[in-house]
């Protein structure tokens, strides 16, 4: 069985799945309806109070619960800071087909324009998970040019954009997520960079978001949409400077790496960053920063092989073969290889979550025992297994094992419905946004 406190600092954050976000009670947040269509709407905050968006800085949020409410509140001293205006859109969530989240956010962000005054040249599009996915598709299809991602991608042309990715260190997509900005090095006119931190698969914590404030903020600088702030400048120079000289001192090359990286990248526009250049020449050079990063990449490669075995072995191996790997993936090691551990398990939950929806609903009764074997052998006692075991006996007419199932989902916190019997289970199944 894999250890309990690593699977829920992988999947703590997998709100679309089995936890709902509370819904928003601050008075500083407003909810709006679309005019044109009532049924679709978005949260709003501006510093100011005032829903007049015209030459107002603005990151729109997609959120993959399409709980716009949630990252806007998470965000909004950030916004307070930094002087921008936060719009969460609520009509776009996992679940949802491509196109009909896209037809929705050009509904809402034409009536944006015309009657709030928005201007698309001052916004950034962000999203995370599914709603990442979302967010790089509308990017590519509007004149938006500034994009913030994480947790998933999907290939598009970005051609002229402005690209700034989030990978969590302990998020089950991270080699995705290298995988996707390293495509971006061969893509024309892409100006692209990824921030790595040590979060899970959830939305950015606010340092780590800070950077998105400031990378916006650099860029309307150099763009002259804004004034340029020269003491600005300064302080992150300094501030970089400083945490490479102590990310040095202390021998974390990795991350001294990833800063002189992050400061070329912010600053070059707008200052001379030779320091941070010779910088990155000093760590390449240096015999553990070589030696750290190739034990990391020869991790990760091995994660990805691994990974693309358990497409397979989920439907060819026995339950021995399982434990024995559950036992290796709890077994002590170098933190680059327990992360990498931890990342898989999250992997195995998702694709045993995922792959038995789709089982399930596709009536494919026998593939689905298959992968419940796993799935529970890997994670007894949560809530999701015995839910997807309830609506695997509920479609093999066995109300008795069906009850029995929901009843430990909802002992382990699954009380979205009071009734265990087929026709509640499989109606609500069948109805639930999953993906």
């Amino acid at each position: 069985m894999i250890s309990r406190g690593k699977i829920l600092s992988i999947i703590l954050c997998f709100s679309c799945i089995s936890i709902l976000y509370a819904q928003n009670s601050n008075p500083e947040i407003i909810t709006i309806k679309i005019k044109r269509d009532t049924t679709l709407s978005f949260v709003l905050y501006t510093p100011d109070g005032t829903r007049d968006l015209k030459n107002k800085r603005i990151i729109f949020f997609f959120d993959p619960a399409g709980n716009g409410a949630y990252p806007v509140s998470k965000y909004m001293e950030l916004a307070k800071k930094y002087n921008f205006a936060l719009i969460g859109f609520n009509s776009s969530r996992n679940g949802m087909q491509f196109d009909e989240s896209l037809r929705f956010f050009n509904i809402t962000l034409n009536e944006l324009v015309t009657d709030y005054g928005l201007n698309a040249h001052l916004v950034c599009l962000a999203g995370f998970s599914g709603a990442g996915k979302v967010a790089i598709k509308a990017v590519a299809q509007s004149g938006i040019k500034y994009l913030v991602y994480g947790g998933a991608t999907v290939d598009e042309y970005l051609s002229g954009k402005e690209v700034l990715g989030f990978a969590g260190a302990r998020d089950m997509n991270y080699t995705d997520l290298l995988d996707y900005d390293k495509s971006l090095n061969i893509k024309l006119n892409v100006h692209h960079f990824i921030i790595e931190y040590g979060g899970p698969h959830g939305w950015f914590d606010t340092t780590t978001m800070e950077n998105t404030f400031i990378w916006l903020q650099l860029n309307f600088m150099n763009s002259g949409t804004i004034p340029r702030d020269t003491a600005f400048v300064k302080m992150l120079f300094s501030k970089y400077q400083q945490e490479t000289d102590s990310l040095i001192a202390i021998k974390d090359w990795l991350n001294a790496y990833h800063i002189v990286k992050k400061a070329q990248y912010f600053l070059s526009a707008s200052t001379d960053v030779k320091w941070f250049s010779a910088q990155q020449k000093f760590i390449e050079s240096n015999s553990s920063y070589k030696k750290l990063k190739k034990e990391t990449e020869d991790i990760l490669e091995e994660e990805r092989i691994t990974r693309n075995n358990y497409d397979r072995y989920f439907f060819s191996k026995d339950t021995t073969w399982w434990k024995a790997e559950f036992e290796r993936l709890d077994a002590k090691g170098s933190n680059a290889r327990m992360l990498s551990n931890q990342r898989l398990s999250g992997y195995i939950w998702a694709e045993c979550y995922y792959t038995t929806t789709d089982i399930l609903m596709a009536n494919d009764l026998p593939a689905a025992e298959k992968i419940l074997s796993v799935f529970h052998l890997a994670f007894p006692g949560y809530a999701e297994p015995n839910f997807l075991s309830a609506v695997f006996y509920a479609k093999k007419n066995n109300p008795v094992k069906s009850d029995e199932f929901l009843k430990a989902a909802q002992r382990a916190g699954f009380k979205e419905w009071n009734k265990g019997n087929k026709e509640t289970i499989l109606q609500y199944f069948n109805r639930r946004p999953l993906k």
